[in-house]
């Protein structure tokens, strides 16, 4: 009798879970259902070259700072984040975890993406059970107040990175520039050249050339004369070969001559004055080795190392 009371026991206890657990496996997945419908749909404005960093529209406004979000791609858990800084639409997010390295290696600029706000548990049960115990790549979590920042210039730089990483390039050529010697015949002379570029949109430079030199016994024996030597560009890159960067430019030379005893009266050692036609020769001398006219060439870059490039001109301003 004890024996057929213990088993009717169990066999009622176990008809009375059953129900309960297929209850919750429901409740969870209408709670899925539900989240899923919810998500937020944003896109990939930029991603840093480290990718530590992602710039994301904002145009819910459904997320502010210090919030912490997960990255979906077709409603699949990508990469978690958190909210570094929001302004105007947009976005700066550090991403601290990645879900799936696969549709990691998807993401990109101008990609569309979904958003979740705050605990993503049920989202990374609903997968686990999609896999079926199958080991996913995950990257490991990295430290949330390592010194990984967003400036505020990052937020505000709209500029689709080019081919060049950095918006800024500082030069120092040593190149040269054809003159006039004294017998008003064509003369080449050297220089050092200072340049700077600045990236205005993706791939397109915009810069200035200022080269200086003084060239001796010009316009005539005992004088010297100064040039100075500017020439504003715009460039275009391209990427060729073995990492070979082409930057064809076009721009404005301006030469400037600044020889201050040019046309000045003196005397030689034996006392003898300059004549005055020789005064006015020496005066067009410097006025005719003076320029004005339009640059066009081409910029050869070999990157070495990260920020450091070889880098030649080849123009009608050289």
């Amino acid at each position: 009798m004890i024996k057929k009371i213990l088993i009717l026991c169990i066999l009622v206890f176990s008809h009375s879970t059953f129900p309960q657990s297929v209850m919750d496996t429901l409740a969870e997945e209408d709670e899925i259902d539900t989240e899923m419908t919810s998500l937020i749909s944003e896109r990939v404005e930029k991603i840093s070259p480290n990718r530590k960093i992602f710039i994301i529209s904002n145009e819910n406004q459904s997320f502010n700072r210090g919030d912490f979000i997960s990255l979906l791609i077709n409603s699949k858990l990508v990469a978690r984040a958190l909210v570094a800084k929001t302004k105007e639409g947009i976005a700066g997010v550090k991403i601290l975890k990645i879900y799936n390295l696969s549709l990691w290696k998807r993401m990109k600029k101008g990609r569309e993406i979904q958003i979740i706000r705050g605990d993503d548990s049920y989202y990374q049960k609903r997968e686990k059970r999609k896999k079926k115990g199958e080991i996913e790549d995950e990257v490991a979590e990295q430290d949330l107040f390592d010194k990984t920042i967003i400036s505020e210039d990052y937020l505000e730089d709209d500029i689709t990175e080019g081919i060049f990483r950095t918006n800024n390039m500082i030069s120092i050529t040593y190149g040269w520039f054809q003159g006039l010697d004294s017998l008003n015949e064509n003369a080449w002379y050297t220089q050092i050249n200072f340049q700077y570029q600045y990236q205005a949109w993706r791939n397109l430079f915009v810069g200035l050339d200022f080269g200086m030199n003084t060239v001796q016994d010009f316009p005539s024996k005992g004088l010297d004369t100064r040039y100075y030597n500017i020439v504003p560009k715009v460039k275009y890159t391209f990427e060729v070969f073995w990492g070979l960067i082409i930057q064809p430019y076009v721009g404005w030379q301006f030469l400037v001559a600044d020889s201050p005893g040019a046309g000045q009266p003196d005397s030689d050692t034996s006392g003898n004055q300059t004549s005055q036609p020789q005064l006015q020769y020496e005066l067009d001398l410097v006025n005719n080795s003076e320029k004005s006219m339009i640059a066009v060439g081409v910029t050869l870059v070999q990157p070495i190392v990260p920020g450091w490039n070889l880098k030649a001109d080849l123009g009608m301003d050289i």
